[in-house]
C-alpha cells in the first residue's frame, strides 16, 4: 500500500483498543513487509519494521486508541476516525518517510519503526518492551503536536486509585457521608499541587497538573463505600 492516506485509512477501519490490538498489528507487519521492511510483532504484541544498517533510529508510535467509535470517512480533504491524530496517523507516517527511503535507496542507517501497544493504558506495556530492546542514538516518538512542530519532553503521570469504607449511617446523623471523604481528599491533593505551582513557574511543564477522574459511591445497606480516580500529570 504505497498511498499514506490509504494506510492510514485502512488502520482506522481496524478497531485497536488498548488490549486488543493483535488484528491491526497483523495488518501493519504485512504492509510493512510488502514496503520492504523487516516485519514482525514482537513479544509484546508491537508492530515492528525494521530495514537498513548502521547507526540505529527508532522511530516509535502507538497503535491503540482509547474505546469510542469515530465513524471513518474523508470530509472536506481532512480524514477522521478513531486514532487518526493519536496516533495512528503518526505512526502510518512513520512508515511512509522510511518507505520512501527504501523506495530511492536512501538508506543511510538502521531504521526500526514502532507500533506500541497499550499506550492509552496505565501498563505502557509495548513502550516498556521497547526500551529494553533497543538502544538507538535517537528516537523521535510519535504523537499529536501539530503537524509543524516538535515536542521535547513528556509529563509523566500519577494515578491513584483510592477507596474508603465506613459503616453506613443516616444522612439526618452527624457522621459525614463517606463520598466528602473522597472530596475531601480530593481538595487536599489539589491545594496541595497548587502550594508546588506557586513556585514552579509558570510553565504548564513545570506544574503538577491534578485531575479527578472519577468518583463512585456505593452501599450494600451496612457498609458505605466510595472509590475514587486521581490523576497527577
Amino acid at each position: 500500500m504505497q498511498d499514506p492516506v490509504a494506510l492510514l485509512e485502512a488502520m482506522l477501519r481496524i478497531p485497536s483498543v488498548s488490549g486488543d490490538e493483535a488484528a491491526l498489528a497483523q495488518f501493519l507487519v504485512a504492509q510493512l513487509c510488502d514496503l520492504g521492511f523487516h516485519g514482525f510483532v514482537d513479544d509484546a504484541g508491537n508492530a515492528v519494521g525494521v530495514v537498513g544498517y548502521g547507526a540505529e533510529v527508532v522511530l516509535l508510535g502507538h497503535i491503540d486508541t482509547v474505546p469510542g467509535v469515530v465513524p471513518v470517512r474523508i470530509t472536506d480533504g481532512r480524514l477522521y476516525g478513531r486514532g487518526a491524530v493519536d496516533a495512528k496517523g503518526p505512526y502510518a507516517t512513520f512508515i511512509m518517510a522510511v518507505a520512501r527511503l527504501i523506495a530511492s535507496d536512501a538508506l543511510d542507517r538502521r531504521y526500526v519503526v514502532i507500533g506500541a501497544v497499550e499506550e492509552e493504558a496505565a501498563s505502557s506495556r509495548g513502550a516498556h518492551h521497547a526500551a529494553a530492546c533497543y538502544q538507538p542514538v535517537a528516537c523521535v516518538i510519535g504523537e499529536p503536536s501539530g503537524w509543524d512542530q516538535l515536542t521535547l519532553g513528556y509529563k509523566g503521570r500519577l494515578l491513584i486509585d483510592a477507596t474508603w469504607h465506613q459503616p453506613g449511617a443516616h444522612t439526618a446523623g452527624p457522621t459525614p457521608a463517606v463520598a466528602e471523604r473522597a472530596v475531601a481528599y480530593w481538595c487536599a491533593v489539589r491545594e496541595h499541587c497548587s502550594a508546588w505551582n506557586a513556585s514552579a513557574g509558570s510553565a504548564l511543564f513545570d506544574q503538577l497538573l491534578p485531575t479527578l477522574r472519577q468518583i463512585n459511591t456505593s452501599s450494600d445497606g451496612l457498609t458505605d463505600q466510595v472509590t475514587a480516580t486521581i490523576g497527577i500529570r
